[in-house]
Order: C-alpha cells, then structure tokens, then sequence
C-alpha cells in the first residue's frame, strides 16, 4: 500500500511553539521537538510512496531510527495527515480536471480514501434532482446543482422572467425579461455543465396531477422551491412525492431575515409533511383572499442564496452519503440577523 500527504495539510512555523498542524477533521496540532525528522517524514509522502520507500527516501536525508519513523508514521495516520493511495478508477479527463478540487476536499476527511471520494462524486454525477420553482431560491440552487456535477436535473415553473427577478434570481438578466425563466434557466446552467441534462417542463401547479409526468423519471430527490399556491403546494408536492416514493423537502427565507429548511421526508420513514403539518388551515376562503391578493414576497438576494446553499449542502450529503443529512426529522430556522439557530426534531 502506498500513502500520501493529505492534501488539505498546512504546516506553520511558530518561534515559540515550533511546528504546528493543521489538518481537515483534527484541531490544530504542534511539534516541539525533532521538528527536523518530522518535516523530512512529511515531505517524504509529497509524492505516493509505501511505508519501506519513504524511510529509504527520510534515510538518504537524516539520520533517523526505524522506531522513530514508525512512531510518526503511526502518528500522521491516526490523526488523517496520511491518506491511502489507492489506485484510482479511471474516469475521462472533463470528470477528473472538472472536479478534482471537489474529490480533494472529500478524501481531506478523516475515514475517507481517494477511490472513495471518486466514487461519491460518481454518485453525484449519476444522480437526478428535481427543483419545482426556479425563482430566488430554486435559480440559486439549480446553479449550485450543475455546479456539484448533478447531470441530470428536472426544472419545473411557470413563470415569466420580469424585470423584479433581475434583482434577485440569479440566473436571470435583464435581457432575459420576457422569457420563460425555465428556458433561460435551461441555457444558462448549460454554460456551467455541458455534460448535464437539463430538462423543463413549463407547468402551472394547480393540482397533484400537475405534476403527474414526474413518474416518467428516476428522481433521487426532489426539492420544492416553489411558493404558489399558497398554502397549498407543500401538500400537493406531499401527495405527489408519497405517490411517487420520491424523498424531498423545501426551505426558503421568510419575514425578511428568517430562514427554514427541512425537513427532508423520505418514504417509508418516518412521518409526511401532512402528517407535521396537517392541512386544517384554510387561506383561500372568499373572506381571507380580499386581503391576501395585497401580499407581496418579498425578499433581497442574499437571504435566497444563503438558504439555497444551506439547502444544497444537504444535497451534497444526502446524494454523496459521506454523512447524514442533518434535517432528516429535523427542520432548522436561521435569525440571520443575530445568527440565533434553533431547531425542531420530529419523532
């Protein structure tokens, strides 16, 4: 077997507290003494080598006891400062220089080796998502899925760009104004990933048989970003996801700074939207609707890109498997205002 440094290894000098560490997944870490045969141990896995050819290559440098060499051996191994080499799969060269930083920063963590996070990122590439509106927040991450390497996402809206989404749909332009968003959705995310198949469907949701072409497609995930209907959309996305067996889940901004995700349902596990939150409110009675045509969302760019990419990190882990999501059974809220956070875990 051959090791190789980390590549997520920083190495400071301190004039009072010699070498210090810095690795993913380990608090800082520092060496006072024999600081001269440790570096020459590091540097001797710059380069993949076994265990017997990196103490020939620190021998031919300094002197150094067989002993002493396993000891920080043992040391960088247990405290993820050396990785296994495996041999990687071969993957063409558009996958491996696309996302080579992305598999670096997955194998950086501890108990992950290279093949490993080759094969996550795999996994992502593979992998189907479909968004259901693809305004403030659905716009952000649709951009932040192509970008990880989704290839194949399923875009879903109605809408028509206008000159109000320019300020905060980051997809859109004003030269855009007009246009069906999931046209331009579809162009522009194209220019990020050539080898994504985007695919659009321009529907108005109305009912849970809007959304009945869904079962056409393998959908590892769906995640609903969509507001309209109000108060009716989490349910029928609810009853189209149970009918389906679809895991999904929503998230957005509210109240100007307030922000909630999750919780991500996954069927057969636990309980349903409908069941958390069961539909007994009505808000499209005669006597309510007089009022509410005056509501207005409202919300700046920095509130949808922060929730978009709290809920795209979810996705990362949900398709990758490298942890557990953190919002299955649980739904966060964020004050970005303070930077309070508070949660609420459903049995």
């Amino acid at each position: 077997m051959k090791y190789i440094l980390n590549d997520s290894v920083m190495l400071y000098e301190s004039a009072e507290d010699g070498i210090i560490i810095s690795v993913t997944g380990n608090e800082l870490m520092t060496i006072d003494e024999k600081e001269d045969e440790i570096l020459e141990v590091f540097k001797a896995f710059i380069v993949a080598r076994t265990y017997e050819d990196a103490y020939k290559v620190v021998c031919s440098e300094i002197f150094i006891t067989e002993i002493d060499f396993q000891e920080y051996f043992e040391f960088m191994c247990l405290n993820n400062i050396l990785k296994e080499d495996d041999n990687l799969e071969t993957w063409d060269y558009y996958h491996m220089e696309k996302y080579k930083r992305q598999i670096s920063s997955l194998a950086s963590l501890p108990g992950i080796e290279k093949k490993s996070a080759l094969l996550m990122q795999k996994k992502l590439c593979n992998s189907c998502v479909c968004i259901v509106g693809v305004g403030g927040t659905g716009s952000h991450l649709a951009l932040t899925m192509v970008s990880i390497g989704i290839e194949k996402i399923i875009l879903v809206d109605f809408d028509n760009i206008e000159l109000s989404n320019t300020s905060r749909q980051v997809l859109y332009n004003e030269l855009d104004i007009g246009r069906a968003k999931v046209d331009v959705a579809k162009e522009k995310l194209s220019r990020y990933n050539s080898k994504a198949d985007i695919i659009v469907h321009n529907v108005h949701i109305k009912t849970p048989q809007d959304l009945d072409f869904l079962s056409e497609y393998h959908i590892d995930l769906l995640v609903l970003c969509a507001d309209t209907p109000r108060g009716e959309i989490q349910y029928i996305v609810d009853t189209v996801a149970e009918r389906n067996r679809l895991p999904w889940f929503c998230y957005g901004p509210y109240n100007h700074s307030q922000i909630a995700v999750g919780p991500l349902f996954i069927p057969g596990k636990g309980k349903r939207y409908s069941d958390l939150y069961p539909h007994n409110v009505i808000c499209s009675s005669n006597k309510v609707n007089v009022l509410n045509k005056r509501f207005l969302a409202s919300i700046c760019d920095p509130y949808n890109g922060f929730a978009s990419q709290f809920a795209a990190i979810e996705v990362f882990k949900y398709l990758t498997e490298y942890r557990v999501p953190s919002i299955i059974g649980r739904r966060y809220y964020v004050n970005t205002e303070t930077w309070e956070v508070e949660y609420i875990d459903y049995d």
